[in-house]
């Protein structure tokens, strides 16, 4: 039985911790792989902490508080790597500078992330911009800073991932200079389940690529190129009040392939192809969005798009650039009252 009362100390002391309904306190130090097991804990871990394994949330319901100066450096996984039912109702919540990326030296074959949320009920809440999340582009690897409800296989979880929050954390993904190719995203929610009702809330985030837009650079050498910075399979989906920045040059900055979403009061830089892309989408509500061009792009760019097939969706009241309309091949929709022309 737990004592409820004590404070555990968690000095350098990596591995399992199958702890319940306590408060465990992890001290300034290094640590390697670290799992938190245990069900209910509150747990603080303290600014000049370093992980240098993957940490791993497995157990439920517990609510973590991670102060200023801390550095994930392998990784985080909230869940399992295959089940939605595994480390289930955590709330991470980040007070200050934190830092989550992956060692590039170690990076596998299939996929590669820094922050893997599977666990249903997952709400994670940064500080903003002093929360960053981070992968670094390396030739033939793919990269995704932020995945919901994907195995490192790059597949979608069986039973898909529902009801997160993944709020104010900056997310990206950096090149480095090297022609790295497709498959680049800074978050990917969901894969190849479209149609799921996973009822996840994606508010106030920051999606970025280093450099921001940049015409020199060539279209094999984008950092997230035609799969899209932002990919969005899941249904049901809420993102709301995002800010993404351009991508180099050719593919997509929010691609919303999941139906019955809601898009709303985003901010998407636009240096490519597209700057928002619905297929399939349907049912989806897209309004109050800004969707612009760093530099004057041919009229024959597509600030929105919305693909053949789709059906039954809402695109309003957004502001677009440098296209005088919304590329609209949908069915039964209302697409109209957009505002287009150079911003």
């Amino acid at each position: 039985m737990p004592k409820y009362a004590q404070t555990i100390n968690i000095e350098g002391h990596s591995g399992r911790h199958t702890e319940e309904y306590e408060r465990i306190i992890f001290t300034r130090g290094n640590y390697s792989a670290v799992e938190i097991a245990g069900d209910y804990n509150v747990i603080i871990i303290n600014a000049g902490c370093r992980f240098d394994g993957k940490f791993v949330v497995s157990g439920d319901y517990n609510k973590i508080t991670i102060h200023n100066d801390v550095n994930f450096n392998n990784g985080i996984l909230i869940g399992s790597d295959s089940s939605p039912s595994v480390g289930v109702g955590n709330h991470i919540k980040c007070l200050g500078k934190t830092h989550i990326t992956r060692d590039n030296a170690q990076y596998n074959d299939t996929n590669n992330y820094a922050l893997q949320i599977n666990g249903d009920y997952t709400h994670w809440e940064g500080s903003g911009m002093n929360t960053k999340v981070v992968m670094i582009t390396t030739s033939g690897k793919a990269v995704t800073a932020c995945a919901i409800g994907r195995n490192v296989a790059g597949n979608a979880l069986s039973t898909a991932t529902k009801w997160c929050i993944v709020e104010k954390t900056n997310f990206m993904v950096l090149y480095n200079g090297s022609s790295h190719g497709t498959t680049k995203y800074t978050m990917h929610v969901n894969g190849g389940q479209t149609d799921v009702a996973c009822g996840h809330l994606i508010i106030n985030n920051w999606f970025g690529s280093l450099l921001g837009y940049d015409s020199s650079v060539s279209t094999g050498q984008d950092a997230t190129s035609s799969g899209g910075q932002v990919l969005l399979e899941g249904g049901t989906t809420r993102f709301v009040e995002n800010h993404i920045e351009p991508v180099y040059t050719g593919g997509i900055n929010l691609n919303l392939a999941g139906r019955r979403n809601f898009v709303l009061f985003n901010h998407i830089g636009h240096g490519g192809s597209i700057g928002l892309d619905m297929s399939p989408a349907d049912n989806s509500v897209v309004s109050g969005n800004l969707v612009y061009w760093n530099d004057a792009k041919s009229t024959s760019t597509n600030a929105i798009r919305v693909g053949s097939g789709v059906d039954r969706v809402v695109v309003a009241a957004n502001r677009i650039g440098n296209v005088s309309s919304v590329s609209d091949n949908s069915s039964n929709s209302s697409v109209g009252n957009n505002e287009g022309g150079t911003l």
